[in-house]
């Protein structure tokens, strides 16, 4: 007897969260990702509570999945490694440059300092639980999918999810709505490249469910029976999925995404190929249907609605006009110096100005390039880690389409086969798994996979254990999701806090209004913000920046506190140089302050020389640094003055306007155009001699 697989609650919230990903998480929004993490954990602490009572069974897949969980196991203990302080020798012996950039700030305290292997302890918490939020989908997969109707449902929900992003998409593409991309379809999300990597994956499903439905009836013998079936396709439910995957198709285009658009054509290609080579029950209807989807998505669907702008601009691409070449090549040298564990996962934006070249005016977030991005992150373990899950699911989503002869079994291990496809072609030169929506929607593939090649065909065949041995299996993992809700529910409000203040102090600056009794609960809130996130570098700038406006703002306030408002900004700023030791905005602002303070200490000097050396060849760093240098000239060593010169050096090779400007704003053009400038600013000094 055939069940509704949308009796099971648990299911049905897990398809929901599917259809969720891509609407809320295109773009970075903090309160989204909180709200996505809490959906999955909540649904797995309900799936423990149940299993406790004997309700709920471990399928056979999750059990025969235990070489990819103990991957993820492996992996996100790993991280958690890169968070545990250790002693500043070990971390030496382990990551040298990891110990050098905890080394370039102040630690109080008697001993040797304790440390991590991330430069940025918060940044790589972050990603840890994000890493967990991605580790639930997968195994929400293989404890929820018990029977081949729930894989049809699974897949089904991916397939609505790409048409309804799809569908959104075009009707802003077709009402003119603007996005970053003037012409191009980025529909719910911020990039074009992940939308069309997003849809990739979301095709993927869709083909394979038209390959099980293919081969699930058997060939018409006679030509009345052949003509009434194919009314019937046209007429049934394998018709309108096809018109969901050309709609899909088409939006993938329209985003023109050149390596988007050639990672999916050669994902179809090259997954319709071996699915013929392996599948042992292979009718016509699926020959047949592999090669219209590469002839009419490609030729047909293309001609129709641009393919050849994408070609265009494949054919228009030259690495005199990209930068992310430059990225890859600082990348490299950046990952030589953590080659084992690397500098923290999440921690790119952070380490990678000190290795940028003077060649990539663009701040650079990421690397553009996902393989490099966790080598650099995570070092080769790490690197070996990751790239051992996709290769095992990609081995698994191979060996089902040889081994299994149920077609659903067979539409989703092709579907895993496409989506690894185009996600490994795809991250060569974007940063696709660094998206929580593409990262959890390939999990999705991957769960479906593993579903694919051990799911039994009779159904669900396990065992109940034993109840103390249930009782103990729920409780400590019930224990660690509630510990990963909680953490995630620290960082999301300490976010949440700190934006809000961004958000005041972006108005109040644009209307020239700072109302003091507004500043003080903006300082309250930052306070708690600080409390529950207490190594956030982001949330202790703000209160830096909050205590300033305080220090304007309070009326009637005597000379001592506001020198003492100043030290405590002050020992903020230091805590900001531990908290995130290669931040060069930390030191650029206890420059500032010191010299606002007419303190030109040793914290000053320490300061200006950190900045130059952690960020030279970014703009805004240097450019600030040239500023209060040369404000503050008469009272620099040498060494100082040189590196305000660099400084300002730099910034005429990217900005040369803005040199000019800043060294007569400030009246120090005798400066750089007399003895001390010497012949390198040349440029900024004409008829000079």
């Amino acid at each position: 007897m055939k069940t509704n697989p949308l009796r099971d609650r648990l299911l049905l919230a897990f398809l929901a969260l599917v259809v969720w990903l891509p609407l809320a998480l295109g773009r970075t929004v903090t309160f989204l990702y909180g709200v996505t993490a809490f959906w999955a954990g909540l649904i797995l602490l309900v799936w423990l509570v149940q299993y406790a009572r004997g309700r709920r069974r471990i399928p056979v897949a999750a059990r025969r999945a235990w070489p990819a969980l103990l991957i993820l196991a492996a992996w996100l203990l790993f991280v958690l490694l890169q968070l545990v302080p250790l002693p500043l020798d070990l971390v030496a012996a382990i990551s040298p440059k990891a110990a050098w950039a905890h080394q370039l700030t102040y630690h109080p305290g008697q001993g040797e300092p304790w440390v991590t292997l991330s430069v940025d302890p918060h940044r790589t918490l972050v990603s840890l639980h994000r890493s967990v939020t991605l580790a639930l989908f997968f195994l929400l997969v293989l404890l929820l999918v018990r029977r081949f109707s729930h894989l049809r449902w699974l897949a089904g929900a991916l397939v609505f999810a790409g048409t309804l992003t799809a569908v959104l998409g075009l009707a802003g593409y077709l009402l003119g709505w603007k996005s970053m991309y003037d012409g191009s379809l980025t529909a719910t999300f911020a990039n074009r490249n992940h939308l069309a990597d997003y849809l990739a994956l979301c095709i993927a499903a869709g083909i394979g469910l038209l390959l099980a439905q293919m081969g699930e009836g058997g060939a018409a013998r006679e030509r009345r029976e052949l003509l009434r079936r194919t009314l019937d396709w046209i007429m049934s439910g394998k018709m309108r999925l096809r018109a969901y995957l050309l709609l899909m198709t088409v939006a993938i285009i329209l985003t023109h995404s050149r390596m988007g658009n050639t990672a999916f054509f050669v994902s179809l290609l090259v997954a319709g190929i071996l699915a013929l080579l392996l599948m042992r029950r292979k009718t016509r209807g699926m020959v047949i249907l592999l090669a219209s989807l590469v002839v009419i998505d490609i030729f047909i669907v293309g001609s129709f609605v641009g393919i050849n702008r994408v070609v265009e601009r494949l054919e228009k691409t030259s690495l005199a006009h990209e930068t992310r070449d430059e990225v890859v090549r600082d990348t490299i040298t950046y990952w030589r110096d953590f080659p084992t564990t690397g500098s923290g996962l999440g921690t790119f934006p952070i380490a990678f100005p000190l290795y940028k070249g003077s060649d990539i005016p663009l701040t650079y977030r990421t690397t553009h390039n996902d393989y490099l991005q966790f080598a650099s992150e995570s070092g080769t373990l790490g690197l070996l880690l990751v790239g051992g899950f996709v290769v095992l699911s990609l081995a698994v989503s191979l060996l089902a389409l040889r081994k299994r002869r149920v077609p659903w079994a067979q539409g989703a291990a092709f579907a895993l086969l496409m989506g690894s496809v185009a996600l490994l072609i795809h991250s060569s030169v974007e940063f696709n798994l660094q998206m929580l929506a593409n990262a959890a929607t390939y999990m999705i593939l991957a769960g479906m996979g593993w579903v694919a090649l051990f799911l039994p065909a009779e159904g669900q065949h396990c065992g109940i254990a034993r109840r103390r041995k249930r009782h103990l299996l729920a409780l400590a993992g019930g224990i660690l999701v509630l510990l990963h809700l909680v953490g995630v529910a620290r960082l999301t409000a300490a976010d949440l806090l700190t934006e809000q203040n961004e958000w005041l102090l972006e108005r109040w600056d644009s209307r020239q209004e700072f109302p003091w009794q507004q500043v003080e609960a903006a300082l309250e809130r930052q306070s708690t913000a600080l409390r529950l996130s207490p190594r956030n570098v982001e949330a202790t700038l703000m209160a830096v920046r909050l205590l300033d406006l305080e220090r304007r703002t309070q009326p009637l306030s005597s000379r001592e506190e506001r020198e003492k408002t100043m030290d405590r900004m002050l020992l903020l700023l230091l805590e900001a140089t531990r908290q995130s030791p290669l931040l060069a905005t930390s030191w650029i602002a206890i420059a500032r302050l010191r010299h606002f303070q007419r303190r030109y200490d040793a914290f000053f000097l320490a300061a200006l020389l950190r900045a130059s050396q952690l960020a030279p060849w970014e703009y805004r760093v240097q450019l600030e640094l040239a500023r209060v240098g040369f404000r503050a000239w008469e009272n620099l060593p040498a060494l100082a003055r040189r590196t305000t010169l660099e400084a300002l050096r730099h910034v005429m090779v990217q900005k040369p306007d803005e040199a000019k400007e800043l060294i007569e704003k400030l009246g120090r053009k005798e400066l750089v155009c007399g003895p001390a400038g010497g012949k390198i600013f040349e440029s900024l000094c004409p008829g000079e001699k």
